[in-house]
């Protein structure tokens, strides 16, 4: 695989992407309304609040309240980022960065393929069939955590086999990333353990097993500290009310 078929599998995406996102002139649904109203907050310099009562599973006492205590800050703080970047908070700021992330979607779905098949024939097919991804498609320019979801994991996958020094450090901050964008992220650092022991298992030492598992969590720590620290001083738990309660959901 050359930068070429990359740069065009890139454009391609880019282009329906952005093709999509002009049938779409608001979020549409209720995961990227709120992910973009989180956005607004932010962009306007007022934190993670909300001046509105999403769900009662915190407790709300009174506006403005705490925001993000059921679905995780990432997707609201990328489209906070469209909005600090154009100077405007409309959906279409706020969706900007996200039309871009999905047009990486297939160049990171052809080098995992290709990682993984040694075949360019391979890879370029599974960066296409990911531009053209029938259900996923309308979804992926929207304010949510489709393509960031896509991205990262593809990027934990490219990187797992390795075996440089850097490696545990960055699976704990990936695996930071996805729980700042969903909560079940959570999954991907026990994963970022096993794949540090998988990779060790003939010829890593205890000593070396150890650091590498401290490794990972300071990756993740870095990623996640501040928000494990917000949900503790307001709630008095690492993880926010509604993840939590969503455990004993019934029906």
């Amino acid at each position: 695989m050359n930068r070429w078929r990359y740069a065009a599998l890139f454009l391609l995406g880019l282009s329906v992407s952005f093709s999509i996102s002009r049938f779409q002139n608001l979020p549409g649904y209720m995961d990227a309304d709120y992910y973009f109203a989180g956005g607004i907050q932010l962009a306007q310099g007022k934190g993670f609040t909300e001046p509105y009562i999403w769900n009662y599973l915190s407790d709300p006492q009174a506006l403005p309240n705490p925001s993000h205590t059921y679905w995780m800050p990432l997707a609201s703080i990328v489209a906070a980022l469209g909005m600090w970047i154009s100077g405007l908070t409309t959906y279409a700021a706020g969706r900007a960065p996200f039309i871009f992330l999905s047009a990486c979607v297939p160049v990171l779905t052809a080098a995992l393929a290709f990682q993984v098949s040694r075949q360019t024939r391979l890879a370029m097919t599974s960066g296409a069939l990911s531009i053209f991804s029938m259900y996923y498609a309308p979804f992926m320019p929207a304010t949510d955590n489709y393509a960031i979801y896509m991205l990262l994991g593809a990027t934990f996958l490219i990187l797992a086999p390795r075996a440089e020094r850097w490696i545990p450090i960055a699976l704990g901050a990936l695996a930071g990333l996805l729980t700042l964008a969903r909560s079940d992220g959570l999954l991907w650092l026990a994963l970022a353990g096993l794949t540090v022991v998988w990779n060790g298992r003939y010829s890593l030492p205890r000593r070396k097993a150890l650091l590498a598992g401290a490794l990972i969590l300071v990756g993740y720590v870095l990623v996640m500290g501040f928000w494990h620290y917000r949900n503790y001083t307001l709630f008095g738990a690492l993880l926010p009310p509604g993840s939590g309660r969503l455990l004993l959901l019934e029906n």
